[in-house]
């Protein structure tokens, strides 16, 4: 008789994996839970969890709703993405119409002037519009919003922070973490590839993301990862995000 492997789980991965194995109709195997396992824990060790207030990881779960259960925070609406749209390594797949709602209420949960929006690329598509992830209303301000491929304004990597917009042109067209973090009134950062870009703003005062999130006119752009919350480290968020992802690559599934 072959021998059943276990896993001592965390108990917020415990959680995670029992609701998805609900939503799924299925037990997970046992690699993927590993990967959330080592994930969550990872998390904990670099003292980021707690700022992590509304995460969903779009990659490993067996099915679509599975994918949209919240690792922390508010149980999302799907606006239109169907089972097909679902990859387990690569995540959704985004288009015209498609959007989800994390119903989550940043001016209830969060401390203004500090706070993350991180958005992972399963792939990338260069197509006009090939990706938006958005906390709040797109281009106003009270919101963070990342836009990824906008060629009619010959931009590569768009990002937005409350009323303070930057285009920049010199961005790997590759699946990666893009994020957006600010840590006090006047000064924020984007994220992606490693590196860093950081653009000062007039005062601002009690700024916070909004809840909703999407994914437009993708053209085979897929997001496989969000998270908003309060300020944290971009790059030990990043460095939890790729090991998760090189995980489940070489996973069973």
């Amino acid at each position: 008789m072959a021998m059943v492997r276990e896993l001592d789980l965390d108990a917020d991965t415990q959680s995670y994996i029992t609701a998805v194995e609900l939503a799924d109709g299925q037990s997970l195997e046992y690699s993927v839970k590993k990967a959330f396992n080592d994930f969550v824990v990872g998390c904990k060790t670099d003292q980021i969890w707690e700022a992590m207030r509304c995460t969903y990881l779009m990659m490993g779960p067996r099915t679509l709703a599975g994918s949209l259960v919240p690792l922390k925070g508010t149980t999302p609406t799907n606006i239109n993405f169907v089972n097909a749209d679902y990859s387990r390594k690569l995540g959704l797949l985004g288009g015209a119409g498609k959007s989800i709602e994390s119903n989550f209420n940043a001016r209830s949960n969060l401390v203004a002037n500090s706070n993350h929006l991180a958005v992972g690329l399963g792939t990338f598509v260069d197509t006009n519009n090939a990706f938006m992830s958005r906390a709040g209303g797109y281009g106003v301000e009270g919101t963070i919003a990342i836009q990824y491929s906008n060629i009619a304004f010959n931009q590569l990597f768009y990002y937005n922070s409350h009323g303070t917009s930057l285009g920049i042109t010199t961005v790997s067209k590759v699946a990666q973490m893009l994020a957006v973090t600010r840590n006090s009134s006047n000064f924020y950062r984007s994220h992606h590839q490693g590196n860093i870009l950081g653009q000062s703003n007039s005062q601002i005062s009690q700024q916070y993301p909004d809840s909703s999130f999407g994914i437009a006119q993708a053209n085979g752009t897929r997001q496989d990862f969000f998270s908003v919350g309060d300020f944290l480290s971009y790059e030990l968020l990043k460095g939890r995000y790729d090991t998760l992802k090189s995980d489940l690559a070489i996973s069973t599934i």
